[in-house]
Order: C-alpha cells, then structure tokens, then sequence
C-alpha cells in the first residue's frame, strides 16, 4: 500500500487471509483433490471388474486359425480332482 493509503487507517494486511482460513482452504483442495482420486479409481476397478466379468463369461476365445476353447488350468484341474 501507499503511505497515503496508511495514513488514511486502512490495514495494507485486512484484505488477506489469515494463517489459520488459509490451512482450511488448503485441507479443503486436497480433501477435494483425494475425493475426486478415489472415484477415478474406483471407476476404473469397476471398469476392470465389468470387463474381467465379461471375459469369464465366453469361455472361448478367437485365435490366428478359428476359435479355441479355454482349458482349465492346472490349479483348477487339481481343485477338482
């Protein structure tokens, strides 16, 4: 501020925010910031679970040479012997 600005009363520092609204704001954008994280991830689990769901549901793939069915494998081949 200008001298006359302070000569007249005005507080050059009334127009800012105190230390303590400050770490509020603060808390608040990362509060905000780790809430908008969390639903991305759990987007993009739920994303991952709807597709692996839709693989485990055709149990045949389609390769070079025609389609071939998915063989157990050996730990499910074990489990059910």
């Amino acid at each position: 501020m200008t001298e006359a600005a302070e000569a007249n009363g005005a507080d050059p520092l009334g127009a800012l925010p105190n230390a303590k609204d400050l770490v509020n704001q603060i808390a608040l954008r990362e509060a905000e910031k780790a809430s908008e994280g969390a639903r991305a991830e759990a987007a993009a689990e739920a994303e991952k679970k709807a597709l692996l769901d839709r693989l485990a549901s055709h149990p045949v793939f389609p390769t070079k040479s025609g389609c071939r069915a998915l063989s157990p494998s050996s730990s499910e081949r074990q489990a059910t012997a």
